[in-house]
């Protein structure tokens, strides 16, 4: 029997390159069932120019880098696909920015033989203040365990304004949130693949049981950025016992920017990426480097 696949794009920007990006999946996949969550507030997507196997969340949700906005609008793609009369097997996530990598066979493949309903980079996040974290585990400790509030405060020239703060070491702190010995904390990649199990249960859970979303919205509200797409549907997942979750999210993202976002992808990190076994690539950029989307498609 063979495995089919869908694909959940979240876009905002560069029509282009998402025309792009869906032309490769359709040739690579015979036109796949492709959800887009497209925020038209940010761009404007051509629709007329879209294939008839992709279909649009709508209407689209305002969306904000590191806002809980993201994971609804994920959600509604999800959703979406669900409603299909056959949902695919497996739901791949994916940005305008990412570009498959290896060939459709490969990765089906792979999606075929595993034995796994998810495929995400993830870690556990430790409640213990005192507990031995990376720099990345230390922030992510911050963003998903600290109690924040602002409160007023006024400037050098005496204006009003409001500074957050944080309550991280606080005994209280626990009651506040969703988290407890059996159901932990975890974080990691956003960009992720899932199997029709998973999804259905990501789903079911995200309608049944508001606490995780609540206590994130909560801090959406009082925080400019918390990046709930790195922590909410590994927390989901990871704490689903008949879940099994591997740690091989099948993608390569170069971090060597040392920044918020990754290194933009060019011509000369494409030995690197061939090498990788991943199935996916982040970050491109057609306005930046042209060239690696020929280089790929004539290795594809």
């Amino acid at each position: 029997m063979t495995t089919s696949v869908g694909f959940i794009l979240l876009t905002h920007q560069k029509s282009h390159q998402i025309f792009k990006l869906i032309d490769t999946l359709n040739q690579m996949f015979d036109r796949p069932p492709i959800v887009c969550h497209h925020d038209f507030s940010k761009s404007i997507l051509p629709t007329e120019g879209l294939t008839e196997n992709v279909s649009l969340v709508q209407p689209h949700i305002e969306t904000g880098w590191g806002r809980f906005s993201i994971i609804e609008a994920e959600l509604a793609a999800f959703s979406l696909m669900c409603q299909r009369a056959i949902p695919p097997d497996w739901f791949i996530v994916l940005s305008g920015a990412d570009y498959p990598i290896k060939p459709a066979k490969q990765i089906l493949n792979d999606l075929a033989s595993s034995s796994y309903d998810v495929h995400m980079q993830y870690e556990y996040i430790d409640s213990n203040p005192d507990a031995d974290r990376s720099a990345w585990q230390d922030l992510c400790y911050l963003r998903y365990y600290g109690v924040r509030f602002r409160i007023p405060s006024f400037d050098e020239k005496l204006r009003l304004s409001s500074r957050e703060i944080t309550l991280i070491k606080s005994p209280l702190r626990l009651p506040f949130l969703p988290y407890s010995k059996r159901f932990r904390c975890f974080a990691g990649e956003h960009w992720f693949c899932a199997n029709r199990k998973a999804i259905e249960y990501l789903l079911k859970f995200h309608k049944s049981k508001p606490p995780l979303a609540s206590h994130m919205r909560r801090m959406d509200a009082h925080v400019s950025t918390i990046v709930p797409d790195e922590s909410y549907y590994h927390t989901i997942f990871c704490n689903a016992a008949h879940l099994k979750v591997s740690n091989n999210n099948w993608r390569y993202i170069d971090w060597s920017a040392k920044g918020a976002h990754p290194k933009v992808l060019r011509v000369e990190d494409l030995p690197k990426i061939l090498e990788s076994s991943a199935h996916f690539a982040r970050k491109f950029d057609m306005d930046v480097d042209m060239k690696i989307f020929s280089e790929v498609d004539a290795i594809l």
